[in-house]
């Protein structure tokens, strides 16, 4: 049981070190639904029927919702990006969700549950696209913040993660905000998909936690950007955002531009290094 405890520390450890900061919201998070979630019928209303009617969530997606209701802690945040009031549902806590088994076998770690400074600043980056007849491929979309708002702007929406559960997050967010679902496909970048097509915008925010991800993350964007498209990465000055330049060298593809984007964030502001890519 000790020995245990003590491994669980370790990985939790190591997921606190992988985080830019503590992620806090400007108005905290509201508690709807979970496990062992109260369901008051009386004077009180029920919030996970309060959030269905809110939104006018059609018959499949309030299944949805009552189906990670039943495997996660559910809470509601209230973000206002890009001039976009959105309500985004998210697990409560991505600690709660480290598996030992999951972190021994590929270090794998519950990064999708979190929303991050970066993505904010790639929202705000992406609002200024037209997407209407433009394909967008996410790498790493996490509960799909940057989705959601990409299908706002009219683009037709690919959200892909190394975890099924952010992809029904990103599905259920996207139909919470008013936007059709994304088209959604699980995706390790180690043995990335081949057959995705190209994309007019490749877009990843925070995913260069590890030092090894510079390679892949170039890959990926490599392997579906299309020749004329515009690839975006936002990162929170990670160490490991040196290695990108050699990163895409390697894969063809130049660093256009990078700017620092400032962002209050709950109680903290932070700059974002902002990448723009393209093909050589």
């Amino acid at each position: 049981m000790l020995r245990g405890k003590v491994v669980r520390a370790g990985i939790t450890s190591q997921f606190a070190r992988r985080r830019p900061f503590v992620s806090r919201f400007a108005c905290e998070p509201e508690y709807l639904a979970g496990p062992t979630a109260p369901m008051d019928s009386g004077s009180k209303a029920n919030r996970l029927t309060l959030v269905m009617a809110h939104s006018q969530i059609n018959g499949l997606a309030e299944s949805s919702l009552a189906s990670l209701s039943r495997r996660f802690h559910v809470v509601r945040s209230e973000l206002l990006v890009a001039g976009r009031r959105l309500e985004i549902l998210r697990p409560r806590s991505a600690d709660e969700l480290i598996s030992e088994d999951d972190f021994n076998r590929d270090e794998r770690l519950p990064h999708w549950a979190e929303i991050w400074a970066s993505s904010i600043a790639l929202t705000e980056r992406l609002a200024t696209e037209i997407g209407q007849g433009r394909r967008l491929l996410e790498l790493g979309c996490g509960v799909g913040l940057v989705s959601a708002v990409a299908a706002m702007n009219g683009f037709g929406v690919t959200a892909t993660d190394y975890y099924v559960e952010a992809l029904e997050f990103a599905r259920f967010n996207s139909n919470h905000n008013g936007q059709a679902p994304p088209a959604t496909r699980l995706a390790d970048w180690r043995d990335f998909p081949k057959d995705l097509g190209r994309f007019d915008f490749v877009i990843a925010s925070d995913v260069l936690y590890e030092r090894a991800y510079a390679d892949l993350v170039a890959a990926a964007f490599a392997a579906t950007l299309d020749p004329e498209g515009i690839g975006l990465l936002a990162d929170p000055q990670r160490q490991n955002g040196a290695l990108l330049p050699e990163a895409c060298r390697r894969q063809g593809l130049k660093i256009l531009r990078t700017s620092g984007v400032s962002i209050d964030f709950g109680e903290k502001k932070q700059t974002i290094d902002l990448y723009e890519l393209r093909t050589v």
